[in-house]
Parts: structure tokens; C-alpha cells; sequence
């Protein structure tokens, strides 16, 4: 009886999987639609460019993701300070991205934190930092000083995909892209001019929305909860 109840909840585990597409991002007939219902607010250059990201998370770090959300749910502000901020809530994945693109980036000694800040934006945004303390590091006041440059950056780029672009690389940059961009308000446009790693970070980020909404098997329960 325990032997039938067992392999009834695989056959069951599995119609779920198939009838959800549960598959691996690279099989999934439906992920450009899913993409677009849960990433509204932004735009990229290829689908197939934002799979590609998905499928080498999934390949690379699929264990990860459970740690990395155990991680977001226990930055109890984060949440709330993004709402209150009118921002995206999949903005909370950001740190993610940045984690999962350590063979994309340059190393870059100047940025530091889950949230990959320079030192002088940092601390204009409150985070105190000298050669005995880094307020990078910490969890809870490091996504702070993110929501308040998260706000900023939202507030002078339009669409959103210009902003989030603006915190992954620069404000400086993202203008620079517009002023040579034949139309600065077109986020196609300005994404084909940014250079390539932070164009993958981006298309990481929004992998992870995907994966994040629509792989929940990956999470623990911690993180469900």
C-alpha cells in the first residue's frame, strides 16, 4: 500500500510538471509568453537571449536558487521598501543576477555587496565605508541604500528597462547609450549599444523572474513560507 501511495505521488508530481511545462527553460514552448506575463515592466532584445540565460542558470546554479531565496525572504524590508517605493518587486532578484554572473563580469574591486555598489554611491545613499567597516556587506542596510538608488535611477529613466540598466551598470552609461542612440527613449536601442556584460546581467535578471515564478520545485519551503 505504501509502494502504490509512493509511486501514485511520482505519477502525480509528474502530470503537474508536464501540464505546468515544468521543463527546462531551453524546452519550454511557452517561455516567451510566460516572460512577457511576469516581467511587464521591461523589454530585451531576444528571447532567445533571455532562454539562453535561463537554461545556464538552470545548469550552473539550480541548487543556488533555493539558498539565494531563503536569502531575499529573510530581508524582511525589502519587500515593503520596494512597494512603498512604487518600484517592481522583481526587483528583489537583482542581487541574484549579480551573484550568478561572476564568469559575465569583470572583476571590478571597486564594487562590493550583494548589491554590487561603488563605495562613493554607497555612501551617498547612507552606507558608511572606510578601512575598518563596509556597510556593503551588510544584508538588511546594504538593500536600503539599493532601494534608495533603485528610486532615484527609476525616477530620471523611463522605461523601466532604461532605469534597471542605469543601476546595473551606471546612470552615465545609460545616458551616454541614449546620446548615441538615434532614438534615447527607445529601450531597444540603447540596450544594443550597452556593452555586453551588463546587457548579460540584464538578461540574467530577468531569467531569473522566470525561473523564480514558474520553477517553485526549486525552492525549499523556508522560502515558500
Amino acid at each position: 500500500m505504501n509502494l502504490l501511495r509512493y509511486f501514485s505521488s511520482i505519477f502525480v508530481w509528474f502530470l503537474l510538471c508536464w501540464g505546468t511545462g515544468l521543463a527546462q527553460p531551453a524546452s519550454d514552448p511557452n517561455f516567451s509568453e510566460r516572460l512577457s506575463k511576469v516581467a511587464p515592466e521591461f523589454e530585451w532584445l531576444s528571447t532567445d537571449d533571455v532562454r539562453d540565460e535561463a537554461q545556464d542558470i538552470w545548469k550552473k546554479y539550480k541548487k543556488e536558487l533555493g539558498y539565494w531565496a531563503i536569502r531575499i525572504s529573510e530581508m524582511h524590508g525589502l519587500a515593503s521598501a520596494l512597494k512603498e517605493a512604487h518600484l517592481p518587486a522583481s526587483l528583489m532578484y537583482v542581487p541574484v543576477a549579480f551573484a550568478f554572473s561572476g564568469d559575465v563580469l569583470p572583476l571590478d574591486l571597486d564594487r562590493n555587496g550583494a548589491w554590487k555598489q561603488y563605495a562613493p554611491v554607497a555612501a551617498k545613499y547612507g552606507l558608511k565605508i572606510s578601512p575598518w567597516i563596509d556597510q556593503r556587506l551588510d544584508p538588511e542596510l546594504s538593500a536600503r541604500a539599493a532601494v534608495r538608488q533603485l528610486d532615484e535611477v527609476w525616477s530620471e529613466f523611463t522605461p523601466s528597462s532604461l532605469a534597471l540598466l542605469a543601476f546595473l551598470s551606471s546612470p552615465a552609461q545609460v545616458r551616454q547609450a541614449q546620446y548615441r542612440s538615434c532614438d534615447a527613449k527607445s529601450c531597444r536601442s540603447v540596450l544594443e549599444l550597452m556593452d555586453s556584460a551588463t546587457l548579460r546581467v540584464y538578461h540574467r535578471f530577468l531569467a531569473l523572474i522566470y525561473l523564480y515564478s514558474y520553477h517553485r520545485e526549486l525552492l525549499p519551503a523556508a522560502a515558500l513560507s
